[in-house]
């Protein structure tokens, strides 16, 4: 039995290489407080609220293809590429065995639907 333990690791936007493989921990939203601005709040409230939530689904892999800061160009195990911006989200380095593990293990499973028992949102489904 492998009693290895890995970790993934929150990273500094300037240590993603390419060729990593990261996973997204934290993304940050900004909303406009309404009551700061229409006066139904205190007068030192800010106008801007960050509210830093973990990722709706679960853990999602990417391996990275381009780095130009604040930009990340990831691919996802099902083919898809997209940019991840690093002023909204922190992103985890995951060791390279582990990454790439899971990486071509979600590759396989392509095809497979989604189950709905996975997600480990906080936020209430459609059926509640």
């Amino acid at each position: 039995m492998n009693k290895e333990i890995n970790i993934v690791r929150a990273v500094a936007p300037e240590d993603i290489q390419v060729g990593t493989y990261v996973v997204e921990l934290r993304r940050v939203h900004e909303m406009v407080n309404y009551c700061a601005l229409f006066g139904f709040d205190s007068s030192d409230a800010p106008l801007i609220r960050h509210l830093a939530t973990m990722p709706r689904s679960g853990p999602r892999f990417f391996r990275v293809e381009a780095v130009a800061i604040p930009f990340v160009f990831v691919t996802r195990p099902d083919g898809r590429s997209f940019v991840i911006d690093l002023r909204r989200s922190s992103l985890g380095v995951a060791p390279a065995p582990f990454g790439r593990a899971v990486f071509e293990a979600m590759t396989k499973d392509r095809g497979a639907k989604p189950d709905s028992e996975a997600d480990t949102s906080t936020f209430p489904s459609a059926a509640d």
